[in-house]
């Protein structure tokens, strides 16, 4: 996705709504945040936002656990 930190957005369609499910790599894992069912054409910031939050939340864990 544009103007986002590595997020990307994985758009499913089943039968007439369409699911949006938000990840980003680590290393050749597929780390899932969240996902939502879409409404409306442009995806909100405030989602896009609350992924990047798993996603720095998920490194700083990450770090922790390294110790």
């Amino acid at each position: 996705m544009e103007r986002t930190d590595d997020i990307w957005e994985c758009r499913i369609k089943l039968g007439s709504d369409i699911y949006r499910i938000f990840a980003f790599w680590d290393s050749h894992q597929i780390i899932l945040t969240h996902g939502l069912v879409k409404k409306t054409q442009k995806t909100p910031q405030r989602e896009i936002e609350k992924a990047e939050k798993y996603k720095k939340n998920y490194w700083q864990s990450k770090e922790i656990d390294k110790g």
